[in-house]
């Protein structure tokens, strides 16, 4: 039998596919950007009797995020990732992402992978029932304030410690961009800021070539 410390291990995957539910925390920040701010408007009008817009370019931040439950796909095809990566806070709302990337999986030892990659996609936020009252009016529903779809761009690292089989399990952290363009175009004209999210997760992983 040929030795472990002497055995080749690792290698390209020209297919991967893995599945893996998470449990952890979100935080995101974003800067409004618009053509008025929509409170100060109305108040200048009850002052002057006139309806003049005010509150140009910086309308302030919105936060969203907490902690979060949720699970991530992964699927491979020769170097190419694509990633569906959904969250879902525990306060009401939580987001989803659809990415296309590159992950490179680098074997610290036959049962320790650490994965650095990075993505570029599409990112969806939604707010939850009790927010939507909020920013959405229901006789305008067109009409919304805060901006909740658009493009994000992401550096992923995780580390994976075997346990059986196909069944990994270990953290996983996510840094990201995102601009967000689906509001009011009356009023906020986009959003963008960072977002990140830090978890633990249990990965089921098949690969071609399989691991050793």
């Amino acid at each position: 039998m040929e030795p472990e410390s002497k055995k080749k291990y690792g290698g390209f995957k020209y297919f991967r596919f893995g599945i893996w539910p998470h449990l952890g925390y979100t935080n995101g920040t974003s800067q409004k950007n618009g053509i008025f701010d929509q409170s100060r408007t109305i108040e200048q009008a009850m002052m002057t009797g006139q309806v003049d817009p005010v509150g140009a370019g910086d309308l302030g931040k919105t936060r969203f995020g907490g902690g979060m439950y949720g699970f991530q796909v992964d699927l491979e095809a020769f170097f190419v990732n694509l990633w569906f990566d959904f969250h879902k806070f525990f306060t009401p709302g939580g987001m989803f992402s659809v990415l296309i990337g590159y992950d490179h999986e680098f074997y610290l030892h036959r049962r320790v992978h650490w994965n650095l990659g990075a993505g570029f996609g599409f990112m969806r936020i939604f707010l939850g029932k009790p927010l939507e009252k909020l920013y959405y009016d229901a006789s305008n529903p067109m009409s919304t304030s805060i901006a909740t779809a658009g493009i994000e761009a992401r550096l992923i690292t995780s580390f994976d410690f075997k346990l059986v089989g196909p069944l990994y399990t270990g953290p996983w952290l996510m840094l990201g961009y995102h601009h967000l363009f689906t509001a009011n175009v009356e009023e906020v004209t986009k959003e963008k800021g960072i977002h990140y999210s830090f978890a633990w997760t249990l990965k089921l992983e098949f690969t071609v070539p399989p691991d050793r």
